[in-house]
């Protein structure tokens, strides 16, 4: 009977590493569907960051342009307030230099020919 009780744990244990493999081989099938998601995550990831960085430089990019026509209106500005500040006091000091428009526009009166005192010969 001693044989038959051997036996009989034998067989246990072979049953608890049956069971064992089988769960050691759901948790491996388990573990490589896992690892295969992680690469298609890992992938997704760095398509993010390399449109991420592309859209950031793009952004860079149109702030410093921003940056450069503001600056460049801001100027514009200045120059055309400068421009208008130099023709209105260039246009005071002149202005007393101007005729009038009436009197420069009245005819002036017209002088008698002078008509010659030779006498033609004939």
């Amino acid at each position: 009977m001693n044989f038959f009780f051997k036996f009989l744990n034998v067989s246990c244990f072979r049953y608890k590493r049956d069971t064992l493999h089988r769960h050691v081989l759901g948790e491996t099938n388990e573990k490589e569907h896992l690892q295969a998601d992680l690469r298609k995550l890992s992938d997704a990831l760095v398509k993010v960051n390399e449109k991420l960085c592309d859209t950031t430089m793009a952004r860079c990019r149109l702030d410093q342009t921003i940056r450069d026509t503001e600056k460049a209106l801001t100027n514009l500005a200045k120059g055309s307030e400068y421009l208008l500040s130099f023709m209105i006091q260039v246009t005071n000091d002149i202005q007393p230099l101007i005729k009038e428009p009436e009197t420069a526009m009245e005819p002036e009166p017209e002088t008698k020919k002078r008509t010659s005192s030779r006498k033609s010969t004939r």
